[in-house]
This record gives structure tokens, C-alpha cells and sequence, in this order.
């Protein structure tokens, strides 16, 4: 009998300690590790699932790339056109200076290129950005590839203009002249850049510097998507120059491609 009290007495006191001990509450807390962390990757996998909802709005169902022009982090010395020998140079240095502010148009066509964004999205249009920083990699002609693969509806490009008589002013938007990306085209990008300048003219009443054909941008010659490219004013225009860094007319020049934009799209 003595034996087995003993007996008892021993195997309580192996058994009670084990329930309580700070090492067995450190196990337990370390145990509701692997939880939280197939919560998070539960949290990332469901978050990769492209949403469902149809966008709404005027825009909805446009496709648009907006090229912030120059920002080359590199220098690139690429073809003009499709085989050709003839070369065009990009790098950090190139575009417009201010005579005013003396800020570059990579600045400027940065700014203007954001608001832009921002408008469109609010109208439900599916809006892909060449850059939305300082710098890109990309090249002329990565850009123009880039709508390509997309197969966006329309790609707008953003530059400034410059020249050496700082009394010139206006605005104009260019598109491609039919040589390298053909008549059907060219024409209709020739009626998307006339739409898209009519509104932008009466938004910040420029000049009118029309609609002019070019062949010799490699970012018009490598497209196979509708482009135009706009002129938004000169940098070596004191006037303009002030104008186009002021945030509210920024808002302005905005307004009046969006307007153009979405008249263009109501015609397709």
C-alpha cells in the first residue's frame, strides 16, 4: 500500500509542473507565428486577383498611354524610322530650358502629365504612364513600342516648345505623316491631334499653331497605334513659360486636352 501511494505521489509531480512552466508559454506563443503568417500570404494571394468591377464613366473602356517626354536616364542613339541609318539622340540633356523659370521640360511635361493622368482615371479610362518620376530607361523607341503592346486607343505624348526668338508663342499638336506608319494612321491621328488642340486652345487661349505632320520622330515612326504629340507652349517665351509651371493653369491646359480627349473618343 505504502508503495503505491508513493508511486502516485511521484507521477503527480512529474505531471502538474508541465501545464505552467514559461517554457511551455513561450511554445505557445510561438506557435501563433505560422498563423499570422499564412494570414499575410492568404492576405497577398487574394490581393493579386484582378477585380471584377466595370469601370464607369466617359471614358470607360479607353485605353490611353501618356508619354511624359524626355527624362532619359541614358543616352540612346536609335534609328528614326524602321531601317533606317539615320539616327536621333536622346539623352538627359536634351529638351527645352525655361527662360523664366529656368526649369527643364522634363519637369513640366511631368507635371502636366500626372494632372492628366488623374483626369482621365476619373473618367473611367485605363490610363498607362511611360513614367511617373524624374527618370525612365526607357528609350524613344521603347515608348512607342510600349502602346503598341498595349494597344491603347490613342498615345498622347507631352513636350514643350523652344526656340531662339523668345517672342514666339502657342501651341500646336504634331502627329505622324503617313510615310512610316501608312495613310489610315496617319489619319487618324491627324483628326485625333485637331480635336484634342481645338479644346486645348479655347481652355488656355494660346495661339493657334495648327496641326503639323512629321516623319522624323522616332516615337511617331515606330508606332502602330493612333499618337499625336503636343506642343503645350514655348519655354523661350518669358509669358509662357511662367504660365505653364503655374498650378492653376496647369489645371487649365489639363481641361482642355481631357475635353479634346473625350471628343475624340466619341467620335471612334
Amino acid at each position: 500500500m505504502k508503495r503505491i501511494i508513493i508511486s502516485l505521489f511521484l507521477l503527480l509531480s512529474v505531471i502538474l509542473p508541465s501545464g505552467c512552466s514559461k517554457e511551455s508559454t513561450d511554445k505557445n506563443k510561438n506557435s501563433s507565428t505560422p498563423t499570422h503568417q499564412t494570414t499575410s500570404a492568404t492576405s497577398q494571394s487574394t490581393s493579386t486577383v484582378p477585380t471584377t468591377t466595370e469601370k464607369k464613366g466617359e471614358l470607360a473602356g479607353f485605353k490611353i498611354l501618356i508619354d511624359a517626354g524626355h527624362g532619359c536616364t541614358k543616352e540612346y542613339v536609335e534609328p528614326k524610322y524602321p531601317g533606317a541609318t539615320e539616327t536621333t539622340v536622346e539623352n538627359s540633356s536634351t529638351g527645352a530650358t525655361g527662360v523664366a523659370t529656368h526649369k527643364r521640360e522634363g519637369e513640366l511635361t511631368l507635371q502636366v502629365a500626372l494632372l492628366l493622368q488623374k483626369s482621365l482615371e476619373k473618367l473611367g479610362a485605363d490610363v498607362y504612364m511611360v513614367r511617373t518620376t524624374e527618370g525612365t530607361p526607357m528609350s524613344l523607341r521603347d515608348r512607342a513600342e510600349m502602346g503598341n503592346k498595349l494597344k491603347v486607343d490613342l498615345a498622347f505624348r507631352i513636350h514643350a516648345d523652344g526656340i531662339e526668338d523668345s517672342s514666339v508663342r502657342g501651341a500646336s499638336l504634331l502627329y505622324p505623316a503617313p510615310d512610316y506608319v501608312g495613310e489610315k494612321l496617319s489619319k487618324t491621328s491627324k483628326k485625333a491631334s485637331e480635336i484634342i488642340l481645338k479644346n486645348y486652345i479655347k481652355a488656355t487661349e494660346f495661339n493657334n499653331r495648327g496641326t503639323v505632320a512629321r516623319n522624323d520622330l522616332v516615337g511617331f515612326n515606330f508606332s502602330k497605334v493612333p499618337t499625336v504629340l503636343i506642343e503645350l507652349g514655348f519655354m523661350t517665351n518669358p509669358d509662357e513659360d511662367r504660365l505653364m509651371f503655374q498650378k492653376d493653369f496647369q489645371k487649365k491646359m489639363v481641361e482642355g486636352i481631357t475635353k479634346g480627349i473625350k471628343e475624340y473618343k466619341n467620335l471612334k
